[in-house]
């Protein structure tokens, strides 16, 4: 079995292109009316209008970077350093490229870490419980580790799931994290997105070196800006020498744009109350309106993403769900063992759009194609 964005799966996008339909994949805010707020874009402007056009420190420009050390803080953690790039993802790049260990993620995962590590090094995961709301087990984490194991990442909230681990579960991470020297890899781009109370890494890893990976593109609605961040919390400097080898590949690349980092110094700052409050509204509906059709969906704490299960195969149903005119993506692509027999769907499409699409997805469903 494969996984990932492999050929069957870009066929699928490949067909979508095809075909008229309501598309459910795609998690870019501002594509829905979400957009930034106007100060926001005003401080872009701004930054223009002042010709902040060279380029920029690699570590990243002050304010934002103040921005940063600021929102950590308050989220109960001590940087020891920190480094902006070109959105989350380069972020997973640069460590993956200074790099050889293990890494362990979940599964269900977010593709493009897996898609990341998997070009040059080994890859385990860890099942997350569906029947107990997706949750952290830690029996299964550690059966994912090996004596090869470098790293242990914790998506969270949880991409594609939509689950929020509790702070029992994360700590038990950590603790596994520091019994089998581990360093932890945070993605936590939809912490402001979470319906439940949250509970940061950033909070918990004390002793255990983290790795926190955050960004302007979910919450504050800037996907287009690419701007996204790492910190380092390391209070015992056992990984300076990794962090030295990514800040070097960041001072080869140069520095990502001044300009848009003054806009994501403002967002940080920003209430993202409205965004998330129309973000659960849509959930509710979500979820009301797929029990009343019998679909199974453990209900999403957090993130804009459904990840409902089905009978069947998944791809059968993915690619009949598409000549009926809905874009979703197969649960096969994000993971091996516990995402299979499902589907992920975004929920940003108005409520009027989204019944349209389940009404397909149900008479796909009970058609059998």
């Amino acid at each position: 079995m494969t996984f990932g964005y492999d050929s069957q799966y870009l066929q699928l996008q490949a067909d979508a292109q095809n075909i008229s339909h309501i598309d459910l994949t795609s998690c870019d805010p501002p594509l829905y009316g979400f957009h930034p707020e106007k100060k926001v874009i005003k401080a872009a402007i701004a930054s223009l209008e002042q010709k902040n056009i060279c380029y920029g420190n690699f570590r990243g420009e002050p304010s934002f970077l103040q921005s940063i050390e600021e929102y950590c803080i308050q989220k109960g953690g001590t940087p020891t350093a920190i480094l902006v790039t070109h959105g989350v993802s380069e972020a997973f790049s640069l460590l993956a490229r200074t790099t050889t260990g293990a890494a362990v993620l979940p599964d269900p995962t977010y593709i493009p870490l897996y898609e990341t590590f998997s070009f040059s090094h080994p890859v385990h995961f860890y099942s997350l419980q569906e029947s107990e709301g997706w949750s952290l087990q830690e029996e299964s984490l550690r059966k994912s580790i090996t004596e090869k194991t470098q790293f242990l990442a914790i998506i969270n909230p949880n991409s594609p799931t939509g689950a929020i681990f509790s702070k029992k579960e994360l700590k038990s991470a950590v603790d596994i994290a520091g019994e089998y020297d581990l360093i932890l890899l945070a993605d936590e781009i939809y912490d402001g997105l979470s319906f439940i109370p949250f509970t940061s890494l950033l909070t918990l890893n004390r002793d255990v070196p983290l790795i926190y990976c955050n960004g302007v593109s979910k919450t504050h609605r800037m996907p287009g800006f690419r701007v996204g961040y790492m910190v380092l919390n390391d209070p015992q400097e056992k990984i300076g020498e990794l962090w030295s080898r990514i800040e070097h590949l960041a001072r080869i690349r140069l520095s990502v744009s001044p300009v848009f980092q003054a806009a994501a110094a403002v967002a940080l700052h920003s209430d993202c109350t409205a965004f998330c409050s129309s973000v659960k509204s849509h959930r509710d509906f979500c979820v009301q309106y797929l029990q009343d059709l019998d679909i199974s969906l453990v209900a999403p704490q957090g993130t804009p993403y459904g990840f409902p299960s089905i009978p069947g195969d998944d791809w059968t149903f993915v690619q009949n769900l598409l000549n009926r005119g809905v874009f979703t993506t197969p649960g096969s692509s994000y993971g091996p063992a516990a995402a299979p027999g499902h589907f992920r769907f975004v929920y940003l499409q108005h409520p009027s759009v989204l019944k349209k699409a389940f009404d397909s997805i149900y008479e796909t469903l009970h058609s059998g194609r």
